[in-house]
């Protein structure tokens, strides 16, 4: 169960999630609790706090390998 504050950001990025994909379809395999759940993990301060500041990431680096990540997880290879 999600505390309120992670659910309701959870919502928020459904509904972004639901722009991403548009008219468009997920990869096979990949329903829409999956790819919330994705986005979810990944498009967070946590992560960004990981990679950027603890690593040594740049901001450019760590949009790149988000923007890779979402395309491969949501969307598929290609």
């Amino acid at each position: 169960m999600l505390h309120e504050d992670d659910r309701r950001r959870y919502l928020t990025q459904r509904a972004l999630v639901d722009q991403v994909i548009g008219g468009g379809s997920l990869r096979e395999g990949c329903d829409l609790d999956h790819a919330v759940a994705t986005f979810f993990a990944t498009v967070n301060s946590h992560s960004y706090q990981l990679l950027a500041g603890q690593l040594g990431w740049s901001p450019v680096d760590w949009q790149r390998w988000l923007t890779d990540v979402l395309g491969r997880e949501l969307l598929g290879p290609g």
